[in-house]
Order: C-alpha cells, then sequence, then structure tokens
C-alpha cells in the first residue's frame, strides 16, 4: 500500500495536477482578499459621506453653515460700518458752524423714484437699493444728535443746500453736480481726525437723505399743481 501511494505521489501527473491546484487556491485566496478590502473600503467611503451630509444638515439646521456664517458676518460689518461712518459725518457736520434759514414749507406730495427720474440722476437709478436702506439709518442718527441739538436737521439741510447752490450748473449733468458736492464736503471734513478716508464713501448717502426730504434739485410737476 505503501509502495502504491509512493508511486501516485511521485507520478508526474499528480505533481501537476497538485501543482495546478495550489495555483488555484492561490488566486482565490488572493481574489478573496480583494473583494474584502473594496468592501472594506465602500463602507469607509459610505460613512464618511454620511458624516459630511449629517454635518451639512446640521448646519443647515443651526444656521452657521459656512457661506451663510461668511455671508451674515459680511453683511452685518457692512451695516455696522455704515451706521459707524454716517455718524461720524453727521456729527462733524454739526460742528459746522452754519446760518439756518427757514425757508417756506413745501407738503406737495411726491415720489422719490419719480423724483430721481425726473432729474435724470443715473447714479441713485444704478444704486436706489443701497440709498433707500441708507435713509433710515441716517434718520436714527438725526435723531440722536437732535436729542442735544434741536436744530441740526436744519442746520443739516442748510449745509447740503449751500454746496448743492454752489455746485449747481444747468449746464453740469446732475450726477457730476453730486460728484461737486461730495468733494466740497470732502473738502471741509479732510483734516478732521475723527474721519478716516473710508467714512468719505458715505457722504452720498447723506446727500440722498437731503434728497429725498427734497431740498436739492426740482421736484416733479404734479398735476393740478
Amino acid at each position: 500500500m505503501k509502495e502504491f501511494i509512493s508511486t501516485i505521489v511521485q507520478n508526474e501527473w499528480f505533481l501537476f495536477i497538485s501543482g495546478v491546484c495550489s495555483i488555484i487556491g492561490l488566486c482565490v485566496a488572493v481574489f478573496a482578499a480583494y473583494k474584502v478590502i473594496n468592501i472594506q473600503n465602500s463602507i469607509n467611503i459610505k460613512n464618511k459621506s454620511m458624516n459630511i451630509k449629517n454635518q451639512n444638515i446640521k448646519a443647515d439646521n443651526s444656521g452657521v453653515a459656512a457661506g451663510r456664517d461668511i455671508n451674515i458676518i459680511s453683511l452685518n460689518n457692512r451695516i455696522k460700518r455704515n451706521e459707524s461712518a454716517i455718524e461720524k459725518i453727521l456729527k462733524c457736520i454739526s460742528d459746522v458752524n452754519i446760518d439756518i434759514s427757514f425757508e417756506k414749507l413745501d407738503i406737495t406730495p411726491f415720489d422719490v423714484c419719480e423724483k430721481i427720474d425726473y432729474n435724470d440722476i443715473k447714479c441713485y437709478k444704478d444704486f436706489l437699493d443701497d440709498y433707500m436702506e441708507s435713509l433710515e439709518i441716517i434718520k436714527r442718527k438725526v435723531d440722536i444728535i437732535m436729542q442735544t441739538d434741536l436744530g441740526f436737521e436744519n442746520k443739516l439741510f442748510g449745509y447740503i443746500k449751500n454746496k448743492f447752490r454752489y455746485s449747481y450748473s444747468s449746464e453740469i449733468k446732475p450726477d457730476d453736480i453730486i460728484r461737486k458736492i461730495i468733494d466740497n464736503i470732502e473738502s471741509d471734513l479732510k483734516d478732521n481726525m475723527q474721519i478716516n478716508l473710508d467714512d468719505f464713501a458715505y457722504i452720498d448717502c447723506i446727500i440722498f437723505y437731503v434728497f429725498a426730504k427734497c431740498k436739492i434739485f426740482k421736484k416733479p410737476p404734479v398735476e393740478g399743481h
């Protein structure tokens, strides 16, 4: 029996078949390991995807998503910057010696947008939303100053109106007149240590406030008047 087994083991075909089986077994083992690794990687990718999704959902629910955060912070900083600059400019104007002249009260109703169109002021047309947004801020700051200076709003009107008269010409485009008013005010305030160059960017908002109160430029005609 032992001799028979020994003969089979030494047979070339037996050795060949055994080798082939070993190779097939090794390939099967490698393939199985490869599949296991792929399955594990797939699970890891899915888990990461779920984590990212959960983080995004959390961000959306709590309002702290990165992009939204940046937008909110940027908007808040812009509003705060507007208020700070506008307040400084108004306070500096309040310190200017201005003779207040009382004029006849005009109660004829008008629409700001119609007045812009009537005077063909392109800068107000192009950035109307920004200018309209600034009205509330300026009004609030004017009211604060008037708590200690009751005549401040009339002083502001007189100051801007004087600049308008100085800059006005029928041969000059309305946008250029506004630009001259801005330059004139900058010249008045440039030596004031309370104001920096960035603050000057909001002078045009204060001019628009006076414009919206119908103290400069013509009011559109109203039927029946």
